[in-house]
């Protein structure tokens, strides 16, 4: 490239700007493709960003050919290049299916990527779609969500109707026919197009990258229609548009494109092309691999990776004849419509089940219809003979779930997993038959029975009762799922539905791990009673939903179970008890083909002469601490019943929630930011904990009490990122800033120094020149924010909070410090959603007892508490409390500080700033002469779907008492108060784990901040040391 043109081209400062936004867009993409593979924990190969940086040179380097040779007569670059590319009918064959590849590759982002691949969609359109597809689509595949489950796959509306805006955008770039060139421009050597193709050219471009934008808008996301409908019918559109393209000139022929010579931009654009339509062949062979090496063509292609391979290559050969003649986009449009279409087969199966399952139940008692999300029976029944009296529908399907349970032998001491559970009707009756020690139901549809299951715990239903959106297809990852450890369940059912699954060899496949020695596994499933059934009766099952690999005969069941490691399997049939209500349905030229059994199975047991003991674990204390423990105890493949003891009414995490107009308010309101808050917010998305974003703006105020001062000092607000900087200019001074920016940014190297407090770091920083807080705040209304926003959150002095060991806060700091800038905000901060009363109830799941105004004090060696000796004692009560609960304590935790708090729930409105224009979601109060901030929640928008009555708030160590008949609720806690002494106490602490079989667990047995993070570090970290322990002794 000569030196005069780069100048030239360098010197334009949208060239300048395009370049550096292409180049972070390609450098983020490399590092999203490999960070997925190490998120995966596999290894990435090299090929495809070696692939992706050779198609990017190879198009850019036409490009800029082409830049140089008319840097000094095109107006626009963008636009005189796809102008070049446009100009010829048989260019503009492959420039339209590039577009429209690019129109269906974006739907299929949006379907099945995230909010962060956009990193790849920027690279795609400013650099090479074919180059950044090729990295994309193999972190694709690496993803652990990444399967062929039979979970329902649907699109937003929004997404279709911009590909269909894009579709009418590129049906608009067609250059000028030859023969007829009036209205359009002069052909300046780049073709005649009309005057509105610039407005189409940018409009594809703009509304291409909009579906992948609607995620930050999820009232886009509500409307979603069937992803198999959409990919269908675009496949079929494109078809037909390049069958018309084919006809429309002789030119258009692939052939003839490549014998003659191409342009710069053609050659850039061709290139393209052909990698795109590698990627379509790559997909297609690597999906068919997956599905037929995963069982789902039978269970034999589980040990046939070669005749898998060979199925694939066959597929995608004719693909790739597909290519050429429906065109790469409509190839892989047809190809995704495949891999939903399975998905959406059953989807319409599930809603005629249920149609028929109501039209049955109507015909006993009229109009007796199970209300709207709520449980009710969906299944074939058990049809029993009953002389002059019909057996209702849910009679029927109530006696099929017994018979199934019965079958299995379902007793206290089992717990149990229901998979295809449906609505759940089965769980309730099972837990209360049989006294059932827990019981889980999952289903990959939960629908609107995810809000009552969440109604249920919030009003105290059975803990031990839980209801999970999951497949059968994610127990093949129940290693890395929180809901499926080894050994929880001793029993596993499937009712009436294990036909339906995708593989049923593979779901008996991926039981086996789950189930403890002398597990038991049983199903009800519709089973051959012919090695040879007719065509016709296959084909038929299959439009019921029933694929043709699941049909197995009495024996085939019984050599596939043992083929899988089961023994002791039976097949038992049902005589016809099943069919017979519905011989008005089914016609016996099918049934004389089919039978209905009870298929029982358990997992053999090891030649020992006895059964290891069960142990026993107490928890004494029921906040987050003592729960995570009692989950990491159910949750480990140990034998263990743990027993929760809580002193007070109701277990600690929620037990001062209140009701308050038919909503449960937290108290606290137990909020959590994404960066410091990492392992809460992890469990939180592992259990399927509902969450909701709170907005973060805050108002600080306050003043001189003694002269009746009140002021506004600081505003804060994420989700408006133009207020911050207009506070930055104009209120806190661009130096503060920058001093603040300055020292936060070395905060991270600083973290070491173990020997300084929070307030000699801010001395060191030349943050602290002198004076009290207060007055240090006023010099920096930054630090205002920060002193503020810290004190209420430890629930300390000002005073206590400078005391902080510097290594403490400043980790947190460092996380936030471009948080605690005001100039960056992502709305990260969540609460859980409707109360935290929901994820008190999914940690106490698999929890034996929980004993609740039961006080444990003087323990002593023996463990013994109400009668009952423990091998293990986890007292997660606060430290000042410990001394209580054991007779001989050590002494240290009497050395652990508290600092006590007061919280009113209330309607006093003199808690907010005067002004009401001031009211913000967060009010801070801090007034000079007070040691401590005031922090007031406005709670009608913290919870938006309340709709209360009038202003309701949630006041941190008040100021004041509210006015009399404001006050709803009144609540006391302590906070532990960390000083330079705290990590010797910890080191004692840690001495003292494990003594006698006693260990101890709290926020103030981690060093950290003494929140809700460490308080779930430090349960985990105790129940570790129990199943270590336990394990040690078992050795010796």
């Amino acid at each position: 490239m000569p030196i005069e043109e780069l100048q030239a081209f360098l010197a334009d400062t949208r060239a300048r700007t395009y370049m550096i936004v292409v180049s972070l867009a390609i450098v983020c993409s490399f590092k999203k493709y490999y960070s997925t593979f190490k998120s995966a924990k596999s290894r990435p190969s090299a090929l495809p960003p070696l692939l992706s940086l050779c198609v990017l040179g190879i198009t850019w380097f036409y490009i800029f050919r082409f830049i140089v040779t008319h840097i000094h007569t095109s107006k626009s670059y963008f636009g005189d290049a796809y102008r070049d590319v446009l100009k010829d009918e048989g260019q503009h064959m492959i420039s339209v299916q590039l577009l429209t590849w690019a129109i269906v590759a974006v739907v299929w982002m949006e379907d099945e990527g995230s909010l962060s691949d956009l990193v790849f969609l920027a690279y795609g359109f400013l650099g090479a779609m074919g180059a950044s597809f090729v990295l994309w689509v193999p972190s694709l595949f690496s993803r652990p969500s990444h399967g062929h489950g039979r979970s329902r796959r649907t699109l937003s509306l929004f997404s279709v109707a911009c590909a269909i805006v894009a579709f009418l955008c590129i049906t608009n770039v067609a250059p000028c026919p030859k023969e007829d060139e009036r209205g359009c421009d002069i052909d300046n050597r780049f073709g005649s197009f009309r005057p509105s193709f610039e407005m189409w050219l940018h409009g594809l471009h703009y509304v291409l990258v909009l579906p992948a934008f609607a995620r930050l808008f999820p009232s886009l996301q509500k409307i979603r229609v069937d992803a198999s409908v959409v990919y269908f019918f675009t496949g079929v559109i494109l078809s037909y548009w390049h069958f018309s393209l084919l006809r429309s000139s002789k030119e258009n022929g692939l052939v003839f494109v490549l014998l003659t010579k191409m342009t710069d931009c053609q050659v850039s654009i061709t290139t393209d092309m052909v990698c795109c339509s590698f990627i379509t062949l790559y997909t297609i062979y690597h999906d068919t691999v997956l599905h037929v090496t995963s069982g789902y063509l039978g269970p034999r292609a589980n040990y046939n990776v070669s005749a898998a391979k060979n199925t694939a290559l066959f597929r995608t050969t004719l693909a790739a004849f597909g290519l050429v003649l429906v065109s790469p986009a409509a190839v892989l449009a047809f190809h995704l419509c495949a891999r939903r279409a399975s998905a959406s087969h059953m989807t319409l199966v599930s809603q005629a089940q249920q149609w028929m399952a109501d039209r049955r139940r109507a015909q006993i008692v009229d109009d007796q219809h199970a209300m709207p999300g709520t449980p009710s029976w969906c299944n074939l029944g058990l049809w029993a003979e009953s002389k002059g009296k019909k057996c209702g529908y849910d009679e029927a399907c109530q006696r099929l779930a017994l018979e199934l349970a019965t079958s299995a032998g379902l007793s206290c001491d089992d717990g149990v997993l229901c998979c295809g559970c449906g609505s759940g009707a089965e769980l309730e009756l099972y837990k209360a038959e049989f006294k059932l020690k827990h019981i889980t139901g999952i289903d990959p549809n939960m629908g609107r029975m995810a809000a009552w299951e969440t109604a249920r715990l919030l009003n105290g239903g059975d803990f031990n009762i839980r209801r999970i959106q999951a497949s059968v297809e994610d127990l093949a990852n129940s290693d890395e799922s929180p809901f499926f450890p080894p050994c929880l369940f001793t029993k596993i059912l499937a009712l009436d539905n294990v036909y339906h699954y995708a593989s049923k060899y593979n779901f008996f496949r991926d039981c086996v791990p789950l189930l403890p020695a002398g597990g038991t596994i049983a199903v009800t499933d519709i089973v051959a009673t012919k090695m040879i059934t007719p065509m016709w009766v296959r084909m038929l099952l299959v439009v019921l939903g029933i694929p043709d690999q699941n049909l197995w005969t009495r024996n085939q069941y019984i050599q596939h179970l043992s083929d899988l490691g089961y023994s002791h399997i039976q097949v038992r049939s049902t005589d016809g008890n099943v069919f017979k209500g519905w011989k008005r349905y089914l016609p016996q030229q099918l049934l004389q083909y089919l039978d209905y059994s009870i298929i029982l199975a358990s997992i053999p047991k090891p030649n020992q002469s006895q059964t290891p003991r069960k142990k026993k674990v107490a928890v004494i204390g029921s906040g987050l601490s003592g729960l995570a423990a009692a989950r990491s105890l159910v949750a480990s493949s140990e034998t263990i019943d743990v027993t929760i003891y809580e002193a007070n009414e109701r277990p600690g995490l929620a037990g001062n929630s209140t009701w308050h107009e038919d909503h449960l308010i937290d108290i606290p309101p137990r909020m959590a930011s994404e960066e410091y808050y990492k392992e809460y917010r992890k469990m939180l998305g592992n259990l399927q904990i509902p969450t909701q974003i709170v907005g973060t703006d805050c108002t600080y105020y306050g003043g001189d009490t003694s002269k009746g001062e009140s002021a506004v000092y600081a505003s804060y607000d994420m989700s408006n990122a133009l207020k911050n900087v207009l506070f930055t200019l104009f209120n806190g001074g661009v130096s503060n800033f920058w001093k603040l920016v300055v020292a936060m940014s070395k905060a991270g190297s600083e973290i070491d120094s173990t020997s300084i407090t929070f307030g000699d770091w801010l001395r060191m920083s030349s943050l602290r020149t002198g004076g009290d807080a207060f007055e240090m705040c006023r010099e920096n209304p930054f630090l205002y924010i920060i002193i503020g926003s810290l004190s209420w959150m430890l629930s300390c002095t000002y005073h206590q909070l400078l005391g902080y060991p510097a290594d403490i806060i400043l980790p947190y700091l460092h996380s936030l410090y471009l948080r605690s800038t005001s100039l960056r905000g992502d709305g990260s901060v969540v609460r859980v959603n409707p109360s935290i009363k929901v994820f008190e109830q999914t940690l106490l799941y698999g929890v034996q007892a929980l004993h609740c105004n039961t006080g444990v004090i003087d323990l002593d060696a023996t463990k013994t508490i109400n009668g009952i000796a423990y091998d293990s004692i986890i007292c997660a009560t606060e430290a000042s409390a410990v001394p209580k609960v054991l007779k001989s304590a050590p002494t240290v935790f009497s050395k652990v500080k508290y600092h006590p708090s007061v919280i009113y729930l209330h309607t006093d409105e003199s808690f907010m700033p005067p002004n009401k224009k001031d009211w913000r979601r967060w009010g801070v109060e801090m007034n000079e002469g007070i040691e401590e901030p005031q922090l007031t929640f406005w709670l009608n928008k913290v919870y938006p779907d309340s709709n209360f009555s009038s202003n309701v708030f949630q006041t941190w160590a008040p100021l004041r008492v509210p006015k009399p008949g404001t006050i709803l609720k009144k609540a006391s806690f302590e906070r532990v108060v960390h000083t330079t002494s705290t990590r010797n106490l910890i080191s004692e602490i840690e001495a003292e784990q494990g003594k006698d079989g006693i260990y101890f667990a709290g926020s103030y047995t981690v060093y950290g901040m003494g929140l809700l993070e460490q308080a779930l570090i430090s349960g985990r970290k105790a129940a570790e040391s129990v199943i270590s322990d336990m394990l040690d002794s078992e050795k010796s």
